[in-house]
């Protein structure tokens, strides 16, 4: 044997040993943890197209969050999608492999129209009979329901028509009654110049009684027992008569206990030869209904529904009707005026019920109970940039408006970018394309953009509070030198 060679591959034994014995010992358990600590979960949501931006913000505020439970992050991941997602000829197809809960939000469309053709149906169907989530509010509501328990006209007919009967629950939305407090609200009132958050104008807020069952995991943990939650035509829901084995039983969640005809009356009004006068009340049929309910759809799909807007952020209390003469959805384009109303009242914490969103979309996408979503507000919404220059912000809010909004927000030179924030944040940091630029700890949150260069650029903030959970908004802003 070769000496030379010998004494090459005794050094190689030497050293490889030396490598085993000075590196710290790892068990199978370590690995685990290490694995488990690192782990995260994605939950892919797909928001059903509803034509509103505003709408459309509200959700993705809702969703741009992040929180960790038992060393797991969570994080949402919003697509909006359309009709031809859903019949799998775009994109972004709604299928169990692509996204774990379906959210109709405010959308009538769903099930005036969409639900007509059979092919959409189906496709909603066996999405959630596969295990996929869904989460519907107001209209998203109806659309899952059993329809109206007995139709009374042509439009309950219709609606009975274009349902997915995803939950066995019947629902009472009236097109001339429920439906007016949202068609009667007073657009005109949002922008006046002397709101307070004392006398703040908004839908009515109606209040509701959670439900303390066990098997309510959405609201498990919160202490009160009511929730004042924004109410905008949507419906109330109660016990249908399915004997269709795929439908769960029932989980009631919350209960309408105010009948809005009594508490925060509307009317309808006409004109007469001694001024307007009342034709006659808006009847409303919610007392003591199912605001919200969760269920299973062939057993292994969930289903979570509101009748309320717990995503809507402005919620007023403590507030009074005013109903006169103005702009309302109807008469929104000038064609004719109606009378309308607002809600005056005490605007709450903004975001007061934004973990209800959250904790139905996790609970809707199998996420444990132990891992929902904490119990707060926690939330931020960027707002538009604002100029010193009074003339040069005037101008960049017009173009804005116009030719490139699609494209993005218009600045001329320096800007400063703020942001409403819910009470619990405590720091943010704003981003330019990806690149740190500025963080504040201090209320109110604001950066100003003093850069001199010109393009398009997204601005993003992120949001930290106490317990290290995340939120975060962006938007695109064109900047001109």
């Amino acid at each position: 044997m070769n000496f030379k060679n010998n004494k090459s591959f005794l050094s190689a034994t030497i050293f490889i040993v030396c490598i085993i014995l000075l590196t710290p010992s790892i068990q199978s358990t370590d690995i685990d943890n290490i694995e488990h600590q690192n782990s995260q979960k994605f939950i892919r949501i797909a928001l059903y197209d509803c034509s509103s931006s505003f709408n459309e913000k509200q959700f993705q505020t809702a969703f741009n969050y992040q929180w960790t439970r038992n060393d797991i992050s969570y994080y949402f991941n919003m697509t909006i999608i359309d009709k031809n997602d859903v019949l799998g000829k775009g994109p972004h197809q709604l299928t169990n492999k692509n996204f774990d809960v379906f959210v109709i939000g405010a959308n009538a469309k769903s099930y005036l129209l969409d639900g007509l053709d059979t092919k959409w149906k189906a496709k909603v169907q066996n999405f959630i009979a596969n295990g996929g989530g869904y989460l519907g509010i107001c209209g998203g509501a109806n659309a899952a329901s059993q329809g109206f328990e007995t139709p009374e006209n042509v439009f309950h007919q219709h609606v009975n028509k274009g349902v997915l009967k995803l939950a066995n629950v019947y629902i009472n939305d009236n097109f001339l009654d429920e439906w007016q407090y949202l068609f009667k609200i007073g657009f005109d009132a949002f922008f006046a110049g002397n709101v307070t958050n004392s006398s703040y104008p908004s839908y009515v807020t109606i209040n509701t009684t959670v439900q303390k069952n066990q098997f309510n995991a959405i609201f498990s943990g919160y202490d009160e027992n009511f929730s004042y939650i924004s109410y905008a035509g949507g419906p109330g829901m109660y016990n249908a008569s399915s004997t269709d084995r795929k439908y769960g039983p029932i989980i009631p969640l919350l209960e309408y206990n105010e009948e809005l005809m009594y508490t925060k009356p509307i009317h309808y009004w006409i004109p007469t030869l001694n001024g307007w006068k009342i034709f006659r009340n808006i009847s409303t049929n919610l007392l003591d209904k199912f605001a919200g309910i969760a269920t299973t759809y062939n057993s292994s799909g969930r289903v979570v529904l509101y009748g309320p807007h717990p995503e809507y952020p402005f919620v007023v209390i403590n507030g009074t009707i005013k109903e006169y003469l103005g702009h309302g959805y109807l008469s929104s384009f000038g064609l004719f005026k109606q009378y309308v109303y607002n809600y005056f009242g005490y605007l709450q914490d903004f975001f007061k019920n934004i973990w209800i969103v959250r904790r139905s979309a996790a609970w809707a996408a199998h996420v444990p109970d132990t891992d929902l979503p904490p119990i707060s507000e926690t939330a931020i919404w960027l707002n538009g940039p604002i100029q010193n220059n009074t003339r040069t912000d005037i101008l960049a809010r017009i173009l804005s408006m116009g030719l490139f909004s699609n494209a993005a927000s218009v600045v001329f030179g320096e800007a400063t970018i703020s942001l409403r924030s819910s009470n619990d944040i405590k720091k943010v940091e704003f981003y330019v394309n990806n690149d740190l630029k500025f963080i504040d700890e201090n209320k109110p949150f604001k950066w100003f953009w003093n850069e001199q260069s010109d393009g398009i650029y997204t601005i993003k903030a992120i949001a930290y509070d106490l317990f290290g959970n995340q939120v975060h908004d962006e938007m695109k802003i064109w900047k001109i030198f």
